[in-house]
């Protein structure tokens, strides 16, 4: 059977924080890819839009005002639009080639599900929650899941890995309270995606400096 690849440029329904963090991967993706070497909008373009949004998200959550909200969405539907743009320019440039689109960090269509270990989380977001001593955890979603795992922790003096502790289940990618977290203090969140078939590798650590 033959599938026509393309990649996934709709974002209507898609919450705002899952769109942040597929932003970030996008943008982590495609910087230096020799795959899409002049990409179309300009990743300057996202990488603002990106910053805006995010800026406007974390003020939107702190007032919750009409006024607010209403940045926030504006925001969010310049990023999105961005983005749609960004996706048609990797599905022309792919040319159906899987490898290819899969480079680009963008989520695929037609895509053939097979009975296997979930792939490695990607995107991880680790902000500060709306109270303080809260940090939130969020990963890109993975296919093929039955839950996930994370945890979280912090590096000692002359430590090159974070210190991890108890491992917590949940079945969403976005929006995993930790608590409680010292003020000032860097700590680091990875998650890992399980089924039937077994548990992907850890996420690469996301961090954030709790206050």
């Amino acid at each position: 059977m033959n599938f026509k690849h393309e990649a996934r440029g709709g974002f209507s329904n898609v919450p705002d924080d899952e769109l942040l963090v597929h932003a970030n991967t996008v943008l982590l993706a495609m910087e230096g890819n020799a795959h899409f070497p002049t990409p179309t909008p300009d990743l300057a373009l996202v990488t603002t839009a990106r910053d805006d949004f995010a800026a406007k998200l974390a003020i939107a959550r702190k007032r919750s005002g009409p006024e607010e909200t209403s940045a926030k969405n504006d925001a969010r539907l310049v990023l999105a639009d961005l983005l749609k743009q960004l996706a048609f320019h990797v599905t022309t440039t792919a040319a159906g080639n899987l490898t290819v689109l899969l480079s680009s960090g963008f989520r695929t269509t037609a895509y053939p599900q097979r009975r296997t270990v979930p792939a490695q989380p990607l995107g991880g977001l680790l902000v500060r929650g709306r109270q303080s001593g809260q940090l939130v955890f969020s990963v890109q979603k993975v296919a093929g899941k039955l839950y996930y795992e994370y945890r979280y922790g912090t590096k000692g003096e002359g430590d090159t890995e974070p210190q991890w502790g108890d491992i917590f289940v949940t079945t969403s990618s976005l929006g995993n309270v930790i608590a409680p977290v010292e003020p000032k203090v860097e700590y680091y969140a990875q998650a890992r995606a399980c089924n039937g078939y077994g548990k992907s590798a850890w996420s690469e650590p996301a961090s954030c400096i709790a206050l």
